[in-house]
């Protein structure tokens, strides 16, 4: 593979992997640099499968760098707050 046929498969493979508001933090160039260095590093492998899970880049099932920030997870629960009302409910008094 040359730099292009690396940039082909970034751009068809691991960007669109990347969802929501961390697109603008990723940076692709860092991410084209760090494919290339993995590549050197495990003997060029002629087929490699990316994954993108919460952020963190994985190519062959081997966790490579975090090229996206994590993505928030939500505080708030619709059951946790149905029963923090029903409890402050209880503890009124007339």
């Amino acid at each position: 593979m040359n730099r292009r046929m690396i940039i082909d498969f970034c751009n068809k493979n691991i960007f669109p992997q990347v969802t929501g508001k961390a697109i603008f933090y990723m940076d692709c160039k860092e991410v084209v640099k760090t494919v290339i260095d993995w590549r050197k590093a495990n003997g060029y492998p002629k087929e490699m499968i990316a994954r993108v899970d919460d952020g963190f880049l994985h190519i062959n099932n081997i966790p490579v760098i975090r090229i996206a920030p994590k993505e928030p997870h939500c505080a708030f629960s619709e059951e946790a707050y149905y029963w923090e009302d029903r409890i402050l409910a209880r503890q009124e008094t007339d």
